[in-house]
């Protein structure tokens, strides 16, 4: 890595040599990156609090964490790096005021890193946390954020929820998340809020789910933060997750840096070599069209941002085609279905008269369950086929769409290096199952209720049960469908927050390499040929160079 810096260096790209070192140190300290990832409002910024046994990740009821942020051992501390280049030392426990979306909104402050440091037990072998924003926020930029970090990410602890367990575009993040890290596992948060069945039906559908889309049953702790934030250390899965953890560290840790060495090294190396690709071609452009070249690059930073908005107007208009498809596709069945499962609901409650009368309700629950699940499955394997036919046209339009506007730019001059097109995340075409789920305590009659039932007549409790039992086969037809709905805009925005941000890369990237090697360039032909002579033998040494430690570090 110290090699690769010094080539960064003396290409001019300081801001690969600066990744580089810092690769470096992680490599001499040994330390690892453990992200928490997941969906808004899940609990991750409390559940580092309880790792750490201190209350430095800030929580709240609104969206709170805007920025990542990496906690490590050391002295406490805590430096604040922004895009201007600035660094803050601040205290540990004020960082609120830095990546909370209420104290710095929209990221005004302009902040790009946020290193704490901390006397912990459980950092002090090298193991670094790390806390993302929450995916599926208002806040658009915040998931830009969380994607930006995967790829300096060793580990993942993926913390989901209960009702529903995982979303579509957890999943989607999930799959992206393990395919760059070598160990994960999945927490089930707040488990003290719900009821020990709907732990277990959560945990049976997530293992079933994750399995389905990644082919590997996954490693599932049901914890609550909160339980262990207040000192009960030894309340569920809490004593193994944090075995799991400390595992990493003692057991793992060679392993698991290795592969971020590996994994940086294609990163900046590649970044690296594109960096002087676009200086060859800008010292090997004719004289008279460069400063031409440089002015229209140094004056597209603007046309570059109405250009994502125009961009992502229009991708938005063909998710929301996409969606009312599928919806009005889901209603219909609601409505088509409805008399099929109240009739096999009828048929299997002839006998509700018999058993204690205050089970009745139960019964009639279950019973419409039964009903129901069969009919709302057979439609999910058969929605799925369109689902993803809908999901692959919308992703091929959102690709025509980017690779037209990318012309379009690339015709009014707005950058010589621009690409014809850009590589799109792959629609997860055939990926995608649904499975039959029952809301939360919806399939449950409370002892309050039951209480009740004790002393009303025989025939009222058996019309309420019927009435009770007719009432949940609905919704369970209507809420299943609601949900392919909501799985299908979560999957499409996920993929489209994907394309605007790759775009963005693209452009922004383009644009400052571009203007760095035309200003270099012109700097040369204005001092001679011989000066553009060398500096194109520097490129070629350094590509040289590059070529070289790639093919010793295998």
């Amino acid at each position: 890595m110290h090699e690769l810096s010094q080539l960064a260096r003396h290409a001019g790209a300081s801001a690969l040599a600066a990744e580089a070192d810092r690769l470096a140190a992680r490599v001499r300290e040994g330390r690892f990156h453990v992200a928490c990832l997941g969906q808004l409002k899940r609990g991750k910024s409390t559940l580092i609090n309880a790792l750490l046994g201190e209350k430095v990740a800030p929580v709240g009821v609104v969206p709170i964490t805007s920025a990542v942020t990496l906690f490590r051992a050391g002295p406490p501390s805590a430096r604040i790096s922004t895009a201007s280049g600035e660094e803050h030392e601040v205290d540990p426990t004020a960082l609120e005021g830095w990546v909370s979306e209420s104290a710095n909104p929209g990221n005004v402050r302009g902040v790009v890193r946020v290193e704490v440091q901390l006397a912990s037990a459980l950092l002090a072998e090298g193991l670094c946390l790390i806390d993302t924003p929450g995916i599926g926020s208002v806040f658009e930029d915040h998931a830009a954020r969380t994607r930006e970090a995967l790829p300096r990410i060793d580990a993942v602890l993926f913390v989901i929820g209960a009702d529903p367990p995982i979303s579509g575009e957890e999943l989607a993040l999930l799959e992206r998340a393990v395919a760059e890290v070598g160990a994960w596992a999945v927490v089930l948060n707040k488990a003290d809020r719900l009821p020990a069945d709907d732990v277990r039906d959560a945990i049976t559908f997530t293992e079933r789910v994750i399995e389905d889309r990644l082919g590997v049953r996954p490693q599932v702790f049901v914890v609550s933060a909160v339980e262990a934030e207040a000192g009960e250390v030894e309340s569920r899965d809490w004593p193994a997750l944090l075995d799991w953890l400390r595992r990493l560290s003692a057991e793992r840790r060679g392993e698991i840096v290795g592969r971020a060495v590996e994994r940086g090294f294609r990163r900046i190396s590649g970044a690296l070599s594109a960096h002087l690709r676009e200086r060859r071609t800008a010292l090997e452009a004719p004289v008279g069209e460069l400063r031409a070249r440089l002015v229209a690059l140094e004056g597209c930073h603007e046309v570059a941002r109405r250009s994502i908005e125009t961009l992502g107007a229009r991708l938005v208009e063909e998710q929301e085609r996409v969606v009312r498809e599928v919806r009005l596709r889901c209603s219909a069945f609601a409505e088509r279905a409805a008399p099929e499962v109240l009739a096999s609901f009828e048929a299997q409650a002839g006998g509700l008269n018999e058993g204690a009368k205050w089970n009745l309700r139960q019964r009639a629950l279950g019973l419409a369950v039964e009903a129901a699940r069969p009919v709302v499955q057979a439609w999910m394997d058969e929605e799925v086929t369109e689902v993803e036919r809908a999901f692959g046209l919308a992703s091929e339009r959102f690709a025509a769409r980017t690779n037209a506007h990318l012309e379009h730019l690339a015709s009014e001059g707005f950058a010589a290096s621009l690409p014809n097109e850009v590589e799109l995340p792959e629609h997860l075409a055939g990926r995608t199952r649904y499975y039959f789920w029952i809301l939360a305590g919806l399939d449950r009659v409370t002892w309050w209720a039951k209480l009740v039932d004790l002393f009303l007549p025989r025939a009222m409790v058996r019309r309420r049960s019927l009435a009770l039992g007719r009432s949940l086969a609905i919704e369970l037809l209507e809420a299943n469908a609601r949900r392919v709905v909501r799985d299908v805009d979560e999957r499409l925005s996920d993929h489209r927050r994907l394309v605007e941000h790759r775009i963005q890369g693209v452009l922004r990237g383009v644009v400052e390499t571009s203007v760095q090697a035309h200003r270099g360039a012109v700097s040369a032909h204005e001092r001679g040929a011989e000066a553009v002579a060398e500096e194109l033998d520097e490129v070629s040494a350094l590509e040289r160079s590059i070529a070289e430690i790639s093919r010793r570090h295998g």
